[in-house]
């Protein structure tokens, strides 16, 4: 999990990236970023009902997302906001790897760069 330092504080800062943001995505991921003035990045997992009606499979795909996050901090991430959605309920069971890799291919989209 993500220290509360590196994740959002209520729903105006999701409003104002959705106005205001740019996006990539990748089969099972997508991302909506934007750069601020604070001095750390800042991250949010949503998975939407529709990818499960399961709220232990949702909470399991967020969890695994947010962990891959901390794992491949960059530099190039400090300053943004970026909220990253998932559309696919196989990314609870895939393995470690694979949403690794995945994850990566979405932060490299973004410009953010995994190395």
């Amino acid at each position: 999990m993500l220290a509360a330092k590196f994740r959002f504080h209520g729903r105006t800062v999701f409003h104002w990236l959705h106005r205001n943001s740019q996006s990539a995505r990748t089969s099972s991921l997508a991302v909506r970023y934007k750069k601020h003035a604070l001095p750390n990045y800042r991250a949010a997992v949503v998975v939407a009902r529709k990818v499960s009606k399961s709220a232990v499979v949702r909470n399991r795909i967020r969890r695994r997302v947010y962990a891959q996050i901390a794992h491949l901090e960059t530099t190039k991430m400090q300053n943004y906001s970026f909220v990253i959605t998932a559309y696919n309920d196989s990314l609870a069971n895939i393995p470690t790897d694979a949403l690794k890799k995945e994850v990566a291919l979405l932060l490299e989209k973004a410009g953010f760069g995994t190395h």
